[in-house]
């Protein structure tokens, strides 16, 4: 028979590990969310880059120059159209 002690631990053991695969989920969660916003940042840079060097003048050096500039113009408006989308 066990005192209720150890049934408090065996509650607790329970618990923790209730609490440790709920975290683990949640980490799980948050590295895919990341690994799809680096992804889409991904995708995001070579569109940009091809319609930058769509210019017969422009250069790769050049492009990796404005990029974070054209990132944050893109991001602003990406920003501003889902303001205004859900006006």
């Amino acid at each position: 028979m066990h005192s209720s002690g150890a049934v408090k631990k065996v509650k607790s053991q329970d618990q923790q590990a209730c609490q440790q695969e709920a975290e683990m989920r949640i980490v799980e969660q948050a590295r895919a969310e990341s690994r799809k916003e680096v992804a889409e940042l991904e995708q995001m840079k070579h569109h940009a880059r091809k319609a930058f060097l769509s210019n017969p003048d422009a250069t790769e050096e050049e492009f990796e120059h404005c990029w974070p500039e054209l990132r944050n113009d893109m991001f602003r408006h990406q920003a501003h159209h889902g303001m205004t989308v859900y006006r």
